[in-house]
């Protein structure tokens, strides 16, 4: 070789991703975000090629021009990889996986799960710290997995894919206080147990060794469909009582309670039992956060500011009918205001999966009468006494208030609304006035 051609060889430089150069638009957008390239590339344009007026001719067209991210060091081996970095990584080995577009004899054969993916990755990279960016990719990933499930050719293939690091939920909420329906999703997604995750009752998943994979026959765990959001996510609570009660028959072991990792507040709550909730919306925030890894919460994510502070709510009837019945379901202890006493004793036996889905049963079916004494008679095995009254309950909604035990809120909020059920007393030394 001569010297030019030594000199022309060497100022080249390299991208690669996972280790391997990138070869495809998706890989190199990973390697443009966890800065797997070469030091002196400033950036890349990118080129799509067009079908001309000849089948057999195309020319190339401009598609925009993507800046690399400033760097001190120019040896990045030993940097550790950023969230953003190591959640492209992950949707890119999920990508990698996704059916192709293949062509059968003289016609294509278009799936239409890559294309979209990779465009949302490309976008990223050139606008890494959007938050509409990345929650367009996410949206991208979800409709793909959707088609994998809805397909049975494509569950054939048993796709895998990795959940996606929670460290990157910053990034995809933004510097703001999150929506009223991101608050939702973060306080149901969060609040399902480590070894049920949420994104298995969302996707046709099981979980195997780390990763959540397709398997041929859709488990039947996998209760999301089509159809209203309040529906939807009824099944989803019914589904998750079967499963407690499953995972407690012969008293193997004993059911863990709902975490409380990122609860709403009795406001959320209530604007969604008024239906002030943009259901389209939160339905596609729940899809987004079903891709993450919630078995752990890390310090910074789990201090993040989620929004407003639940305040002094009027406790109108269908609140009062949550924090009547949502104790009965999430295990989580029931303290009063100012103290702390348990009202439902784990030991009284007054919660069980059995007594989960009675009320699941009285309340879908519209017997919200029946329901409430059914509720008041499990307190009351717990020794916890209820006020007794004689006007009628009503509920509009039946299946938006089943939906509504799903959203966790924090502990003394509960407790105001469970205060208000309780049966007045009086204390040693008051008086008693007619």
């Amino acid at each position: 070789m001569t010297l030019p051609e030594v000199r022309a060889l060497f100022a080249r430089g390299r991208a690669e991703a996972r280790g391997r150069g990138a070869v495809t638009p998706a890989a190199f957008a990973t390697a443009i975000v966890e800065r797997g390239v070469d030091a002196g590339v400033a950036g890349f344009l990118r080129f799509s090629l067009g079908r001309t007026t000849s089948a057999n001719t195309f020319e190339p067209r401009f598609e925009g021009h993507i800046v690399l991210p400033t760097r001190e060091v120019p040896n990045q081996s030993t940097e550790p990889a950023t969230p953003l970095a190591s959640t492209l990584e992950r949707i890119l080995a999920l990508h990698d996986r996704l059916p192709r577009d293949e062509r059968k004899g003289q016609r294509w054969r278009f799936a239409g799960l890559r294309g979209p993916v990779e465009r949302a990755m490309i976008q990223l990279a050139a606008s890494p710290s959007d938050p509409a960016v990345a929650c367009t990719l996410l949206d991208a990933v979800v409709a793909a997995l959707d088609k994998v499930d809805r397909n049975q050719s494509y569950r054939a293939r048993q796709i895998s894919w990795e959940p996606l690091p929670i460290e990157c939920l910053p990034a995809l909420l933004g510097s703001e206080s999150p929506p009223l329906e991101a608050r939702l999703a973060l306080a149901s997604v969060s609040g399902f147990p480590a070894s049920r995750p949420f994104a298995l009752y969302r996707f046709g998943v099981e979980w195997q060794d780390g990763r959540y994979v397709h398997p041929k026959q859709a488990p039947l765990r996998w209760v999301w469909g089509p159809g209203e959001l309040s529906r939807v996510l009824t099944d989803v609570l019914t589904r998750r009582v079967l499963d407690w009660e499953k995972a407690t028959k012969g008293g193997s072991r004993h059911e863990l309670p709902a975490r409380l990792l990122l609860p709403a507040s009795c406001q959320d709550v209530d604007a969604w039992l008024a239906g002030q909730v943009d259901e389209r919306f939160l339905e596609r925030w729940l899809s987004r956060l079903a891709l993450f890894d919630r078995r752990w919460l890390p310090d910074p994510v789990a201090a993040r500011p989620t929004g407003r502070d639940g305040g002094d709510v009027p406790i109108g009837g269908t609140l009062a009918m949550f924090g009547l019945f949502q104790p009965l379901f999430d295990l989580q202890p029931a303290y009063p205001p100012g103290s702390a006493d348990n009202l439902l004793d784990p030991e009284s036996g007054a919660r069980t999966p059995a007594a989960a889905r009675r009320l699941i049963a009285l309340i879908r079916t519209g017997q919200v009468d029946a329901a409430a004494a059914f509720a008041m008679s499990r307190y009351a095995m717990a020794k916890t006494w209820l006020v007794k009254t004689e006007a009628p309950w009503f509920i509009e909604d039946p299946e938006r208030l089943l939906a509504s035990l799903l959203f966790t809120i924090p502990l003394p909020e509960r407790g105001s609304l469970i205060q208000r059920w309780l049966r007045p007393h009086r204390e040693k030394g008051e008086i008693a006035y007619v």
